[in-house]
């Protein structure tokens, strides 16, 4: 249960506290803190892949909490995904599992913790998840 809880925070409710605190200092070139067309607002994706969205996934998705704080997701053509967070440029944690796709839900089954269900629209090269409303926005690095 500790584990479920671990996962759950830092996927998806400790990038939330930093998000409106998030700086350009570096670690966000493009300077975004939020999604494209604004918070609580999920776009439509604009890039699908061609099995409905897996393709469109594929490469490595970082998401910035504040200065040195960083979170990537990695997802795999295999349909394998690796999740890093970062603590003072420091790997502070890292989860592995599988994942699918359609056009607009995206499903994370991690190998030592919980299963996620979540909304997701690329734009670009902007990953926007919809975790029950809070608006986490990805970009593409790798």
């Amino acid at each position: 249960m500790k584990r479920t809880f671990l996962y759950l925070s830092i996927l998806f409710i400790l990038p939330l506290i930093f998000l409106g605190c998030a700086q350009n200092t570096g670690d966000n070139p493009e300077g975004d803190t939020g999604g494209d067309n604004g918070y609580g607002v999920l776009a439509p994706s604009t890039t699908q892949g061609g099995d409905g969205g897996t393709d469109a996934l594929l490469g490595t998705w970082r998401h910035d909490n504040g200065p040195g704080d960083y979170e990537t997701a990695t997802f795999n053509s295999d349909g394998t995904m690796e999740y890093k967070y970062y603590v003072d440029y420091a790997l502070d944690d890292e989860s592995h599992g599988t994942y699918s796709a359609s056009e607009t839900d995206l499903y994370i089954d991690f190998i030592s913790g919980p299963s996620y269900t979540v909304a997701y629209a690329i734009t670009g090269s902007y990953l926007t998840i919809d975790w029950d409303g809070d608006i986490i926005e990805y970009y593409l690095i790798d």
